[in-house]
């Protein structure tokens, strides 16, 4: 008999029999995400594990939402992206929000939000430094990504860059580099050369020149960088929610768990940045209400086509855009190694852009903005208070012509008369009212009542509409509206209001001042519009700018009151300066970041809950008196006496 048979068989080691040190080597080998998975496995490895989960709760805590506030953010990020640190903080990293470019070592320190910046020593503290050779390292692993090596002309002025003290091609690396990241913010719109914004154009730049095939991290010559790659398929895919204040082990959340939804991703994604892939929201001069805010207005077409090339972009803000400069998307006079297209029709994955205090849109310009999104859903325009927006009706033309089977809403915020300008109309004139209301997806609607008027004074033009044959005069629907009643003035404006706008419309926002369009019959119309069953959709109408009194309390009775009482019969909410009644309905409005966004800003990201969206704002304001009628609001719509004979049904 073999001795060896007869020797009892060594029970197999268990992993909960490892050493702790040995536990925390598998720990290495797992991915970021997995890391709570396997701590919950048993008591034994929890306990193992405890330091891991602290430093994870430790890095989300810091730098989920980073900003450039602490001056040693940006390198102890970059140094963990690359392997040459802890690898977790960089993981965690999910948003980052951008105040202010440093352009010297003596900017080096921490920014206060309430008094500004005194430069010091043109010596930066020792531990803040990133040297040209670190910095040498990072351009290695973009030139890996691109398998191109970057001019040496340009590597040079970028390390020239970060020796004396900016910081901006270091932000830009960093945002290339964190696979997680999915929301920037930029206070600042500086687009000077080494600041962050330029140093993101210059990168998408070469990305967009050299990067059309797929390259892997291991191409990028950085042996450290493989510290950090876990190589799973669901890196970047969901967000992270995790309980940062309880440092209970057992709360510290599924990694995974977040419910936003992530959409598929661009069939180029896997040859960019793992940064610029995973960026789906990215805003640009957002107000944060501080000394920092940016009143400069750089020429900046070229900076939104660039960031519209984002492979995986969602939604993008951008402040006080100016394309009088853009006189060729393919040539910039500062990279006039650029040579390419920058915005090919159907280049780009953008479906909500909000524009604020966009001036003018060049005609050719509008046509590469405007072929260049696949599917764009929604576009805001929203006035700033001070620049006039020529060429609306060009505007809306092409959006309608361009994005005519995606496109849900174009919204028009806080433009008063005169400081929007068409084509001999606010924005839409005769024609583009027939040609808006075929398009066969839109929800929101925004329309001024100055088109509105423009439209029904040209009666000529629907007087040749009586005399079509039948099958000449069927809408889009194949359903005939003959106008026969052009004669009643009256009867004609109440029908061709209700018939003006597409039939998929939820919600009607009419604004500025009618100039002589009485009341009653403006209240004739919107009963019919919500009566008349041609929007069976139709959730909402908003009445309030229509309304507001302009020249002193209006006394002579109260506006809209017979659309209200048809509104609460057919279950449409009615949005005017008097109805107290509860709306029934809640509505998605695209919104603009702003201070009360930024988490490192003066708010620390709490609004009041109580804040609603104003459409006329384009923005969420404090939900006011709830139409009280004695306050000195309410008292400029309307006198004391209308307020106190408002219907008892109203109150």
């Amino acid at each position: 008999m073999d001795v060896e048979s007869c020797t009892p068989a060594k029970p197999p080691c268990s992993i909960q029999d490892l050493s702790t040190e040995l536990v925390l080597m598998v720990l290495e080998y797992l991915p970021f995400e997995s890391h709570f998975d396997f701590a919950c496995t048993c008591r034994r490895l929890a306990v193992a594990s405890r330091g891991v989960l602290e430093r994870h709760q430790d890095a989300y805590s810091k730098y989920r939402v980073a900003s450039d506030l602490d001056p040693a953010t940006v390198p102890l990020l970059l140094r963990s992206a690359f392997g040459r640190g802890d690898p977790i903080p960089a993981w965690h990293v999910r948003s980052f929000e951008i105040w202010r470019d440093r352009a010297s070592w003596g900017e080096w320190q921490m920014y206060s939000l309430t008094t500004p910046l005194v430069c010091g020593s043109e010596c930066g503290p020792s531990r803040l430094r990133v040297s040209n050779e670190e910095a040498g390292r990072y351009l290695k692993w973009f030139e890996g990504q691109l398998s191109e090596e970057l001019d040496e002309g340009v590597v040079e002025e970028l390390l020239e860059q970060v020796g004396s003290g900016r910081d901006g091609i270091l932000k830009a690396l960093l945002f290339a580099k964190c696979e997680r990241l999915g929301d920037l913010k930029f206070v600042t719109r500086c687009q000077e050369k080494g600041s962050g914004l330029a140093s993101m154009k210059l990168l998408i730049a070469k990305w967009l020149q050299y990067g059309s095939h797929e390259t892997t991290d291991n191409d990028s010559g950085d042996e450290s960088d493989d510290d950090n790659d876990c190589g799973c398929d669901s890196c970047g895919e969901n967000d992270t929610h995790m309980d940062s204040g309880n440092d209970s082990d057992s709360d510290w959340e599924s990694l995974d768990s977040d419910d936003t939804e992530q959409p598929p991703q661009s069939t180029t994604t896997a040859s960019w940045p793992p940064g610029f892939a995973a960026i789906r929201t990215l805003a640009v001069g957002v107000s944060s209400a501080t000394w920092m805010d940016d009143p400069r207005e750089d020429p900046s077409s070229l900076l939104f086509a660039h960031l519209l090339r984002l492979p995986n972009i969602h939604s993008i803000f951008f402040s006080h855009l100016r394309t009088h400069e853009w006189n060729d998307l393919a040539f910039d006079e500062d990279e006039d190694e650029y040579g390419y297209d920058v915005l090919p029709k159907g280049s780009s994955s953008i479906q909500h852009i909000f524009l604020h205090g966009c001036d003018e849109l060049d005609s050719d310009v509008r046509d590469d903005l405007w072929d260049a999104p696949r599917s764009l859903l929604t576009i805001s325009f929203r006035h700033d208070g001070e620049s006039e927006f020529w060429g609306a009706t060009g505007t809306a033309n092409g959006l309608a012509l361009a994005q005519k089977k995606c496109l849900r809403g174009i919204m028009w915020y806080g433009y008063a008369y005169g400081c929007l300008q068409g084509d001999h109309c606010t924005v839409l004139d005769n024609e583009e009212f027939d040609h808006f209301k075929r398009l066969p997806g839109v929800t929101q609607v925004s329309v001024s009542m100055q088109d509105v008027e423009l439209a029904m004074e040209h009666a000529d033009t629907y007087e040749k509409l009586r005399f079509y044959d039948e099958d000449e005069r069927d809408d889009e629907d194949g359903e005939g509206y003959v106008f026969d009643d052009v004669d009643d003035g009256d009867k004609f404006f109440v029908r061709r209001l209700a018939t003006l706008f597409p039939r998929s419309m939820e919600t009607l926002v009419l604004w500025d001042e009618p100039q002589g369009t009485e009341s009653a019959l403006l209240d004739r119309a919107m009963v019919k519009i919500i009566q008349d069953g041609r929007y069976k959709n139709l959730k909402a109408i908003f009445l309030q700018d229509v309304e507001r009194a302009r020249e002193g309390p209006r006394t002579e009775g109260l506006w809209f009151q017979d659309a209200i009482a048809a509104g609460r019969a057919a279950g449409v909410d009615v949005h005017t300066l008097t109805n107290r009644g509860p709306m029934r309905h809640k509505l998605d409005f695209v919104e603009a970041p702003d201070e009360y966004d930024l988490r490192s800003g003066i708010h620390s990201g709490v609004r009041s809950g109580d804040w609603v969206f104003d459409a006329y704002a384009g923005r969420r304001v404090p939900l006011g008196c709830g139409k009280c009628g004695s306050c000195e609001n309410c008292l400029a719509q309307y006198d004391a006496r209308l307020w106190a004979t408002m219907r008892t049904d109203q109150s």
